[in-house]
């Protein structure tokens, strides 16, 4: 995608936790909002990922005959 992801904020991840029900304790909220953004980055570099003429795994036939 060419539109990147907004930064992750302590704000945002407690918003996000909220939004989901989760219990986040206050002084987590850091920790996760740290591993959220470098888990973001890594989603990202998946776009930059040249998948060519791969089909699509919904084209996966498992029948094995």
């Amino acid at each position: 995608m060419d539109t990147p992801r907004p930064q992750v904020t302590p704000e945002l991840t407690a918003t996000l936790a909220e939004h989901a029900r989760l219990p986040l304790p206050k002084e987590r909220v850091a920790d996760t909002s740290g591993l959220l953004q470098l888990v973001q980055s890594l989603v990202d570099q998946l776009d930059a990922v040249d998948l060519g003429e791969t089909p699509p795994a919904t084209s996966f036939d498992a029948r094995w005959s």
